[in-house]
């Protein structure tokens, strides 16, 4: 694990330091990041509907979908959203 809090840990490939998931250990949740389950000869299809623990982001997308600072009410969350900027990109 990279980065650990109470509330998140961040696990990160042993290659090349990125992160490729998430534990939520409060919420009994671990976060997948979609592109690591992308094969390279099969890769998985996957089209996000809105974006969780954006909160923690540390870049801004400007992808029109939902954004929820933590999860959504479906999810056991209180469904706060946050605004999105203008751009996409390094968080300002």
């Amino acid at each position: 694990m990279s980065e650990h809090s109470d509330a998140s840990g961040r696990l990160s490939c042993r290659l090349c330091g990125g992160c490729v998931a998430n534990l939520k250990p409060a919420l009994g949740m671990t976060v997948v990041y979609p592109m690591t389950l992308a094969g390279a000869e099969d890769p998985l299809p996957f089209e996000p509907s809105f974006h969780i623990f954006y909160g923690e982001r540390v870049m801004d997308l400007a992808d029109g979908l939902p954004k929820f600072a933590a999860l959504p009410p479906d999810f056991g969350g209180t469904g706060e959203t946050i605004a999105e900027a203008g751009h996409t990109g390094w968080r300002a």
